[in-house]
């Protein structure tokens, strides 16, 4: 990761400076954008004092004109420069309430169709010089990246994508720039090669954080400009989605319902039997004389004081009693045990461990600020066309 962050600080800085120091500041009443592009990080970039906004890249397939939306309030002059910095097409002066202009079509003497890779566009408003630029790549060939568009923390997910085996000879690389906005974080990650123009590699999503991820590609050629290796075809702006991994938590819930029910269960199985045994006692009316029922319904004999517990009618002058509450401790006895093991099977606390994890995770979570700039602007095509970039004619 820090030799392509280096690489990328490099040709940026070669790029911008050279290619762009003699340019007056730029003004931010002047912009101009292809219409088909891929968006990126919005980064004003200052060179020398002068301050140029970039928020995405034009991607035009060979043989397609190239739509440009223009803001100037002055007439002005659109540039397309290539890699050794010459100027592949240059338009004639363009009235400044043409806002949108097509370059590359029958009218002018542009064709896309042998341009594959990456270019420049400038804007030239009639005596204030360069004032805007806009990142441009040809496709070289149909590039498209395959991933899943949700995934979970902890989760492996594969990145890949297959080349026509005609074009993998012109392919040095193929780089995937993951970068989360909310963050401020991205990750650039390298696809192997696997033969027959296949290029994959897996990703261990265990230290991402959580969120929208938009995804960015580039292949890149083994041509070279100031010796880096330069896009020749691009995808990006798609996203992919890291949700947090909850299963943990879910099994311990599961755990503790499960457990919330078999106490739930004793206790009306205890209730159950509590009534039944009263429903039994007063089931047969008492006979006359009797003070109390026996145990099982049966009318105790005139005269008796007490319950038998068999439920055979005491004699008279029986003065034993059963111990009715010792029978009652018992029973509390038992549900006490009952309560005590449900709180040895409520052990787990999944929000302790939820806790855990998370802190985990922020502490591993992936890129540093700043970065995303330095791994978007690789994948985008922002090469060295620098000190090759001829400075306009100026009206």
């Amino acid at each position: 990761m820090q030799a392509a962050i280096t690489r990328v600080v490099v040709v940026c800085f070669l790029l911008m400076t050279a290619s762009l120091a003699a340019a007056p500041a730029a003004s931010s009443g002047y912009n101009l954008e292809v219409t088909t592009s891929v968006s990126t990080p919005q980064e004003t970039v200052e060179i020398e004092g002068d301050q140029f906004t970039i928020d995405g890249i034009g991607v035009v397939e060979p043989g397609d004109p190239i739509e440009i939306d223009v803001t100037s309030s002055k007439d002005y002059r659109v540039t397309l420069y290539n890699t050794d910095g010459d100027g592949e097409y240059r338009s004639d002066l363009i009235d400044a309430d043409n806002d949108r202009i097509t370059i590359g079509t029958q009218d002018d003497d542009l064709d896309t169709s042998n341009l594959e890779g990456t270019y420049m566009l400038t804007l030239e408003p009639r005596g204030e010089g360069r004032q805007a630029v806009y990142p441009v790549v040809v496709q070289a060939f149909d590039f498209h990246l395959e991933y899943p568009s949700m995934a979970t923390q902890g989760e492996t997910v594969e990145f890949s994508t297959t080349i026509d085996s005609s074009d993998t000879s012109m392919v040095e690389s193929v780089e995937v720039a993951l970068w989360n906005e909310a963050a401020g974080d991205a990750t650039e990650i390298t696809l192997d090669s696997q033969g027959d123009g296949s290029y994959s590699t897996t990703v261990d999503l265990d230290s991402y954080d959580k969120g929208e991820y938009t995804i960015y590609g580039a292949a890149l050629s083994d041509d070279e400009a100031e010796g880096y290796p330069a896009p020749i075809a691009i995808q990006g702006g798609e996203t992919m989605t890291v949700s947090e991994d909850d299963s943990s938590d879910d099994d311990n819930d599961k755990k503790s319902d499960d457990d919330d029910k078999m106490d739930t269960d004793e206790e009306v199985n205890e209730s159950d039997e509590s009534e039944n045994k009263t429903d039994s006692e007063d089931s047969e009316p008492d006979m006359p004389g009797n003070e109390t029922d026996n145990g099982n319904g049966v009318s105790d004999m005139p005269g008796n004081e007490t319950d038998s517990e068999e439920g055979e009618p005491d004699m008279p002058g029986n003065e034993t009693t059963p111990d009715l509450e010792d029978t009652s401790e018992n029973e509390t006895e038992e549900h006490g045990d009952d309560e005590e093991g449900g709180n040895e099977t409520g052990v787990i606390n999944p929000n302790e461990e939820s806790d855990n994890e998370t802190g985990d995770q922020d502490e591993d979570a992936v890129g540093t600020p700043g970065v995303v700039f330095l791994a978007v602007f690789l994948l985008l095509g922002l090469l060295a066309f620098g000190s090759h970039v001829r400075e306009g004619e100026q009206d």
